[in-house]
């Protein structure tokens, strides 16, 4: 579980402070579905292991993947690597901020734009 947890913060780490127009919102999509599934799996078995049927680690993890499906419709929105500097000087115009032509864009940079606002 250790390695799973690991691997999916590094992952969202990447998602969130990288250059999101390098990426495939389709990728994300299928590692974050496997995630959840994981997650999952391991829920069922600590519910029959655990004396408590839960574990908070597991718990923490479910609630990061949460977090990253939440912002799913943005992701799959953004990461699209058929945008092109008309189409993210649309999106800057719609979250009233400057667009800087090739300017690399992280997902943390549009959400502090407000961009879940403006779906």
């Amino acid at each position: 579980m250790w390695n799973h947890v690991d691997r999916f913060i590094k992952l969202q780490e990447n998602w969130e402070k990288s250059n999101i127009r390098n990426f495939d919102s389709e990728d994300i999509q299928k590692e974050v579905q496997q995630f959840e599934l994981t997650v999952f799996q391991l829920k069922i078995r600590i519910t029959n292991l655990s004396k408590e049927g839960r574990d908070r680690v597991l718990e923490a993890h479910e609630a990061r993947i949460k977090s990253i499906v939440a912002l799913m419709p943005i992701i799959v929105s953004v990461a699209n690597k058929d945008l092109r500097d008309k189409h993210w000087k649309k999106i800057y115009d719609k979250l009233d901020q400057p667009m800087v032509a090739g300017k690399a864009v992280s997902l943390t940079e549009l959400l502090s734009f407000g961009i879940m606002d403006k779906k």
